[in-house]
């Protein structure tokens, strides 16, 4: 599986310090490429220190893997797991009460593609000049467009936006994340984004931005669309592909 791949970071135009934390890991053993994309949690102690410890834990999770038949969905939500036990200890010598995370991960191996996610980091696929959340906003607002209370529209202003129903804190409980098995498309493209990027750039924007530009040109002009617009919030974002071209 031939993957191509850009990824932006900055703290934004607002906020001092930049909690968000992504990397991505290729396992040659297993032929497996994994990306994943943190947004420590505003307002709750060392945020910044929660999105790095939870990245570098499924990084190094993944790299260890050595066996190619295991299967993915499993694979993943260990990874969650892992990475909620480590804040958990994190927590316990460093006397913090209150600490949190997003986490979004995307999975290329054995001919699957799995996408996941708790809290609301997203993560789109792009296609035939659309993009698709994939992913599910573990938020208040996300859960009230899920039922139809509010539209998509609605939920861009609703004052409880930030409010998350899920999130990684270390507490000592396993973790639900939402999980999904994405169609393979040698023409698909997606996007792991923090909210500072999709707050700040509509759908539509997006898939045009991606539709004329190349990965890292595209990347760029997000992060750029994102700063001209507010830049309210750290802004990252991850773009993969699986074109032949």
């Amino acid at each position: 599986m031939k993957l191509h791949f850009s990824e932006e970071t900055a703290t934004g135009k607002v906020r001092k310090v930049n909690e968000d934390c992504c990397g991505n890991h290729y396992n040659e053993v297993i032929n497996g490429h994994l990306f994943c994309l943190a947004d420590g949690m505003g307002g709750y102690e060392a945020g910044r220190k929660a999105s790095r410890i939870v990245v570098n834990s499924v990084l190094k999770d993944f790299s260890l893997l050595t066996k190619r038949d295991l299967d993915p969905e499993t694979l993943v939500l260990c990874f969650f797991n892992n990475a909620q036990n480590r804040l958990h200890h994190y927590k316990n010598n460093h006397n913090i009460s209150r600490l949190g995370t997003t986490l979004a991960i995307l999975l290329f191996c054995n001919h699957t593609i799995i996408c996941a996610n708790v809290g609301d980091t997203r993560i789109y696929s792009y296609s035939n000049n659309q993009v698709v959340q994939e992913s599910f906003d573990h938020s208040v607002v996300g859960e009230l467009v899920q039922s139809r209370k509010i539209t998509r529209e609605e939920a861009l202003h609703h004052p409880r936006q930030h409010v998350l129903t899920m999130a990684l804190t270390g507490d000592n409980n396993p973790v639900s994340p939402h999980l999904k098995n994405l169609n393979h498309k040698t023409d698909n493209t997606f996007l792991l984004a923090s909210d500072g990027l999709y707050k700040m750039v509509e759908d539509n924007e997006i898939a045009r931005i991606i539709s004329s530009s190349n990965l890292e040109e595209a990347g760029n002009k997000l992060l750029q669309g994102a700063l001209k617009n507010g830049g309210k919030d750290n802004i990252t974002l991850q773009i993969i592909s699986l074109r032949n071209h």
